[in-house]
């Protein structure tokens, strides 16, 4: 089941795989024209770029002029042979997103991937799980392990739902930037996903809703806000870090659980399952792995 973005979100898939620096291809479609262009990624650049309208440079130019699009992320064993300059390319990249999120196409990527911060997040892997996405044709993802199989007597929090978990084996480890930033982007794909279907206002109130409905319980969810273009985020720099990982991840699993909640309500428990496990899919491994287990029915 392959996963696939909207266009908004190039600037946070570009710079993902930048921080990650293994082999990948974006596949970007025109859904207003004619348009295709295959960015491959290596290493934390930008290495090769076909597309239609000839040239690296033309076709990331081109990409700058567009309005709609999707996106889908591939994973490749290398990526073709370099056509220019990698630096050449990442810089022409950066101005065709320049262009676009100057026009509102495409929203900015958030502080915890901008370049800078590129270097703490090399080890989170949100590629696709390949194998797991080709192993049923549709529908929910394949069973994950319970949490007894990845922490025997761990403590565990499932919501009405139980969608989500929370396990670790090791309850005095402190969260990296790097998995605070895999907690991050997993919450912010299903805020997305819900939002496709519930409306991006709608989906904005009722998480900060449910944020704040957890913030009167729990220290750490107190200590996280919503920023204005939808990221979940630390009000204070290096909160997150500062805290015991299981509490944190904890923390999420029951922010994400009434969430789910809410919007269960409007839409149906099994739909909204569906949903959360399709948002979360292509990281599924990478949460499971620092202790954040996606569950269905």
């Amino acid at each position: 089941m392959e996963r696939t973005h909207h266009l908004s979100e190039l600037a946070s898939l570009v710079a993902t795989l930048r921080a990650q620096r293994q082999a990948a291809r974006l596949v970007v479609r025109n859904a207003d024209r004619l348009g295709l262009i295959h960015l491959y990624f290596g290493d934390g650049h930008l290495l090769h770029v076909e597309g239609h309208t000839g040239t690296p440079a033309t076709v990331l130019r081109d990409l700058g002029t567009w309005y709609h699009g999707a996106v889908r992320v591939d994973a490749v064993s290398a990526p073709p042979p370099a056509a220019a300059p990698p630096e050449a390319l990442d810089a022409a990249l950066n101005q065709a997103l320049t262009e676009l999120e100057a026009r509102g196409v495409v929203r900015p990527a958030p502080p915890s991937l901008a370049p800078s911060a590129a270097s703490a997040i090399q080890r989170a892997q949100i590629l696709p799980d390949l194998a797991a996405m080709g192993s049923g044709a549709a529908g929910l993802p394949p069973l994950v392990s319970p949490v007894s199989d990845l922490a025997s007597g761990a403590p565990s929090r499932g919501g009405p739902t139980g969608t989500l978990d929370a396990a670790s084996t090791d309850q005095g480890d402190h969260l990296s930037e790097p998995q605070w930033h895999l907690l991050a982007l997993a919450v912010r794909q299903i805020t997305e996903q819900m939002g496709q279907l519930l409306g991006v206002q709608m989906v904005d109130g009722v998480f900060r809703q449910a944020l704040a409905d957890g913030a009167r319980r729990n220290a750490c969810l107190a200590g996280l806000e919503m920023d204005s273009s939808g990221w979940l985020r630390a009000r204070e720099a290096g909160f997150t870090t500062q805290l015991n990982r299981y509490a944190v991840i904890e923390a999420i699993a029951d922010l994400i659980t009434r969430f789910e909640t809410h919007c269960a309500e409007l839409l149906g428990e099994q739909r909204v399952q569906q949903l959360i496990a399709s948002a979360v899919m292509p990281m599924r491994a990478s949460l499971e792995q620092i202790g954040l287990v996606i569950k269905t029915r």
